[in-house]
């Protein structure tokens, strides 16, 4: 049996990045572009300098863009509104429309009108679906859930790996979370996700791609519209820390899955570099692609510990915010019971921080090891080119020696050409003074060379083993 509908309620919120660690303008006007078409598709760049006066970047609060907090959708069928806001370094949509006894009250048609004017695929961080709904006679909380999740979720299979917590109470209703977390944290190179989605495309299943939460909202009397309009200030914010730390974790598996192929590259070079140790060239070689590695492998490294400070931030305010949710309730409100919103703190600090911490550290040695590579192979190649520099040495002291005794010969010859004189055995032979001249170039080359090579260090013998 269907339960009947009476007046519910849909919202929606949409977290976008505004602005990414090392983006320059052009990016973040990217991201500002993209979110403001999920409003209006035929914004262009040219329209972006008029929103971005509104934004406060410094500022902890919810800060309104566009003017108005709340713009009425138009042409409504239904009671629909709509208001961006801008939390931090993040954009946030926020997408309500609720039925009515005398139009029309199913939750597919009140899901339809809003996708039908909103772009609400794919944003950056996440997205929460809340429905609020009174609780009918004689159906179960459990049952009443159940049937909200699968009519806004069409897909839904009784084999999705989704997450059912248990009833929570706020405001005097009942809060029913359904929670799919990504399903490809492990599989984060482009290729083997390209194939999972046309996988996924056939089934029908493409939503369980991404990070799914859906929040049922029950009341067994009439819905308290003004308390919920209160508190959802902070609700709001709950959501972003939570939707940031799950965003943080995604990147930080990215991360790790680049820095472990750093390292079997790192072991490769170490390979070549025991192979290619007396070849100069080689060895060149090996220290342009490790300094590549290198570069490459910090700032990966870097990203990640920045990744775990995200984590650790949104952490600390996510608690802060669900204390001020309960704390802002409306004055003699039923006692909020909400232990799902506290077990999510709870796999945030022992799961998501405590496995980034743990990556961190045991990834951080490569840099050393990087390092030390470097130097082995900068002091490999200063030995060679010292080598390289004597033996210069010693050619340009031998030659240096065979010009000076040439120089000898030649002045020997040149003082007989001015005058000819018939051949006595007083003069001197041009012959026998070339051969002489020849032999002490020889010589005279021999002793320089000798003593060039005496006076050039020796590589030190290594010391015997005697273990």
């Amino acid at each position: 049996m269907t339960p009947p509908i009476n007046k519910p309620t849909i919202q929606i919120f949409l977290y976008d990045l505004q602005e990414g660690l090392g983006q320059d303008n052009e990016a973040i006007n990217q991201n500002r572009l993209k979110f403001w078409q999920r409003i209006n598709k035929d914004i262009t760049i040219k329209d972006i300098e008029n929103y971005q006066a509104y934004e406060k970047p410094e500022s902890t609060n919810l800060v309104s863009l566009g003017g108005e907090t709340r713009k009425s959708f138009e042409n409504n069928l239904l009671d629909g509104w709509y208001a961006p806001f801008q939390f931090g370094d993040n954009y946030i949509l926020v997408i309500s429309n609720c039925g009515d006894e005398k139009k029309e009250n199913s939750l597919e048609k009140i899901k339809q009108q809003i996708t039908n004017k909103f772009d609400i695929e794919k944003p950056t961080l996440g997205k929460t679906w809340l429905i609020l709904r009174q609780l009918p006679a004689n159906f179960s909380i459990e049952e009443i859930a159940k049937d909200c999740y699968t009519k806004i979720q069409p897909n839904y299979s009784e084999n999705d790996k989704v997450k059912t917590a248990k009833p929570n109470q706020l405001l005097g209703g009942y809060l029913v979370e359904y929670w799919r977390p990504p399903q490809n944290w492990l599989s984060l190179d482009k290729e083997t996700a390209r194939k999972q989605t046309e996988i996924l495309k056939e089934k029908a299943q493409l939503h369980t791609l991404e990070n799914h939460h859906y929040l049922i909202w029950l009341f067994p009397n009439d819905i308290p519209t003004k308390d919920i309009t209160d508190i959802n200030q902070y609700l709001i914010r709950l959501l972003c820390h939570r939707h940031k730390i799950i965003w943080a974790y995604y990147q930080s598996r990215q991360l790790k899955d680049n820095l472990k192929q750093s390292y079997t590259q790192i072991e490769k070079i170490i390979a070549t570099f025991i192979a290619d140790k007396n070849k100069p060239q080689k060895m060149q070689q090996n220290l342009t692609t490790t300094l590549d590695i290198l570069a490459t492998f910090a700032v990966r490294l870097n990203q990640l510990f920045l990744q775990k400070r995200t984590v650790e931030i949104n952490l600390e305010s996510y608690k802060e915010q669900l204390q001020k949710l309960i704390k802002e309730l409306p004055e003699g409100s039923p006692q909020p019971h909400l232990e799902n919103f506290q077990q999510f703190s709870k796999l945030a600090k022992e799961k998501y921080l405590r496995q980034i911490e743990s990556d961190y550290t045991s990834l951080s040695p490569g840099m050393t090891l990087l390092e030390n590579l470097i130097k082995t192979i900068e002091g490999f190649n200063q030995i060679e080119q010292t080598r390289t520099e004597q033996n210069l040495t010693l050619t340009i002291g031998i030659t240096g020696a065979a010009l000076a005794a040439s120089g000898v010969t030649a002045t020997l010859i040149s003082t007989q050409i001015p005058n000819p004189q018939p051949h006595t055995k007083e003069g001197i032979s041009l012959t026998s003074a070339f051969f002489g001249s020849f032999s002490l170039v020889i010589l005279f080359a021999f002793v320089i060379g000798g003593i060039l090579a005496w006076r050039r260090p020796s590589t030190p013998k290594k010391p015997k083993n005697r273990s």
